[in-house]
């Protein structure tokens, strides 16, 4: 049955070997600019040093490499979860500015269109943002005053990615 394949594209003046090329360069070319956006992302977390370092061992694991090079979307899948995670570090821990929430929300809702199991983020960012409420609570033995603004954090970040879902 592949040579009907053939056939159909060559009818449309398709070569496959031409399209695989070509599929290839897109993915390359997205998947490089997940890992340099997860590279600024850890820059602004962890300092330029670490960042690069990080950024390395990601690009040049094999597994990576591997699932990078096929036309399947585990790895493009893994960026955006990676991006998703990292910008929400970022807005929580260090800048409070609505563009990382944004690009988190979308991240997320773009790692929900790749594949489903990409929902792992929600309770992931659900659990990050509790973790940030956890230290005021152990101090003061109350529900902490930034409760309401943390809630409406996550309901923004989940806004977002139903937005970018649908």
């Amino acid at each position: 049955k592949n040579w009907e394949f053939n056939g159909f594209l060559q009818s449309f003046d398709k070569q496959p070997l031409e399209l695989l090329r070509r599929s290839r360069l897109i993915t390359l070319s997205i998947n490089t600019l997940f890992l340099l956006l997860s590279f600024f992302l850890l820059r602004k977390y962890l300092g330029a040093r670490s960042a690069l370092i990080a950024t390395l061992f990601i690009s040049l694991d094999p597994y990576f490499m591997g699932h990078s090079r096929l036309l399947n979307h585990e790895a493009l899948m893994c960026l955006l979860l990676l991006v998703s995670i990292l910008a929400m570090m970022v807005y929580l821990h260090s800048s409070r500015k609505n563009i990382f929430l944004v690009i988190s929300g979308t991240s997320a809702g773009l790692a929900l269109l790749t594949k489903s199991s990409a929902t792992i983020v929600i309770p992931f960012v659900g659990l990050m943002i509790l973790d940030k409420l956890i230290k005021p609570w152990r101090e003061q033995r109350k529900i902490p005053r930034e409760l309401p603004n943390y809630i409406k954090v996550f309901l923004i970040w989940l806004i977002i990615l139903i937005l970018v879902y649908f």
